[in-house]
C-alpha cells in the first residue's frame, strides 16, 4: 500500500467524507456502521435528512448500501420511509449484528475508515460542541480499498455466517 492517506478529524469528516465525497458518488456508496442514526447533511446552509440525499443519489442511479449491526433509530426509518426508500432497488440496508466496523467506500476510488457511525454526532452535520470527538483516515489507495471492499461483500453477501456463531440474534 502507499502512502495515499489523509488523516481527518471532526467537522472535516463530514466535508470531505459526506459533502465531498458520498453526495458526489456517481456509482456506489458502500456504509458500514455499527449503529444507525438520524442525520443531517449541510448543504448550502440548509440541513436536510440523510435519507432525502440518499434518494436523489438513488435517482441519479447510485447504488447505496448500508450495512449495521443495531436497529436503526424511529427518525432515520421515519426519514426512509417519507423518502420512498424501501420502493428503490439501489438502496439497500443489511443488518449483521456483529458488524463493528465504520468504513465508507466510495465508486471503488476512496475509502474512508474511522470511528464515526451513521449518525448526526458522526458523520453528520453538529456544531463542533455537539458532535462527538472523531478520527479516521481517507484514502484512494487500490490495495486498501479492493480489501476493504472484499471485507464488506463477505459480510454484505453472509459468507461469514456459517461460522458466525451469532445466528440466534440474526434476521437472517
Amino acid at each position: 500500500m502507499n502512502a495515499d492517506i489523509t488523516y481527518l478529524e471532526n467537522s472535516d469528516i463530514h466535508r470531505e467524507i459526506v459533502l465531498d465525497g458520498i453526495l458526489k458518488a456517481r456509482n456506489h456508496v458502500y456504509i458500514a456502521t455499527a449503529n444507525v442514526k438520524d442525520m443531517l447533511v449541510e448543504t448550502d446552509g440548509n440541513y436536510l435528512p440523510i435519507a432525502r440525499h440518499f434518494r436523489e443519489m438513488c435517482e441519479r442511479g447510485v447504488e447505496v448500501r448500508v450495512l449495521h449491526s443495531s436497529t436503526p433509530s424511529r427518525p432515520f426509518l421515519r426519514h426512509v420511509e417519507e423518502h420512498g426508500l424501501e420502493e428503490i432497488g439501489n438502496f439497500m440496508m443489511r443488518k449483521c449484528v456483529r458488524c463493528h466496523l465504520k468504513a465508507v467506500i466510495i465508486d471503488g476510488e476512496k475509502v474512508f475508515l474511522g470511528s464515526p457511525n451513521l449518525s448526526g454526532a458522526g458523520l453528520g452535520a453538529k456544531r463542533e460542541e455537539r458532535r462527538n470527538f472523531e478520527i479516521g483516515i481517507l484514502s484512494s489507495d487500490t490495495a486498501l480499498i479492493d480489501k476493504v471492499t472484499s471485507f464488506f461483500k463477505m459480510i454484505w453477501n453472509g459468507v461469514l455466517c456459517p461460522e458466525c456463531g451469532r445466528r440466534e440474534h440474526c434476521g437472517k
